[in-house]
């Protein structure tokens, strides 16, 4: 039997899962209704050098999305927090 291995990136309620392939390196991604959880963007932009395109027309998301985008390319300064 051949055991599939799945990858999951993002924070608990942002997170997705996906068979993890090396064309995903250098890939783009369109992420629609992003809300305010990027975590899996971020991490597949990290882990993948992926191009991400965000969509998301509410206020609270365009505010969320400024804030990162500000920290983008900074250490992380906390840990995922619960839920």
């Amino acid at each position: 039997m051949k055991t599939i291995m799945i990858e999951c990136l993002g924070t608990e309620y942002g997170n997705w899962r996906f068979i993890p392939h090396d064309s995903l390196h250098g890939c783009t991604v369109v992420s629609a209704g992003v809300g305010e959880d990027m975590s899996f963007d971020v991490e597949s932009a990290s882990k993948y050098n992926s191009t991400i395109h965000l969509y998301d027309p509410t206020p609270r998301a365009i505010a969320h999305f400024e804030k990162t985008r500000n920290r983008l390319g900074a250490s992380s300064t906390t840990s995922y927090v619960s839920g």
